[in-house]
């Protein structure tokens, strides 16, 4: 079992967090809520590939995916071509921002 779990954890992982996105989605009803929710998503996961710049970042790429995938499922009054522009605005402007040195973490 330990095995199989080092050996799969990145699948885990997108389900879980896919399933997470889908709850945040659901929960949250507000349209600007959600659009306020998935900005702060996309500021988090610029700042993942961002630490993750020169390592490994396949598996952190993929479980963002998921996060997404399932944000945009779950999000029915929603736009979901917003939410997508938004979370990709945000997660790009965030990792340039911090690739130039503006914000320090």
């Amino acid at each position: 079992m330990a095995r199989s779990y080092f050996e799969n954890w990145m699948e885990i992982f997108f389900i879980l967090i896919m399933l997470l996105g889908i709850v945040m989605a659901v929960v949250v009803r507000s349209n600007i809520v959600s659009y306020m929710t998935i900005t702060a998503a996309g500021v988090a996961a610029g700042k993942i590939i961002f630490e993750r710049k020169n390592k490994v970042r396949f598996p952190y790429i993929l479980i963002i995916i998921g996060f997404i995938i399932g944000y945009v499922i779950g999000a029915y009054d929603a736009s979901r071509q917003l939410v997508l522009l938004l979370f990709v605005a945000s997660s790009l402007i965030t990792y340039n921002v911090l690739e130039k040195g503006w914000i320090y973490y």
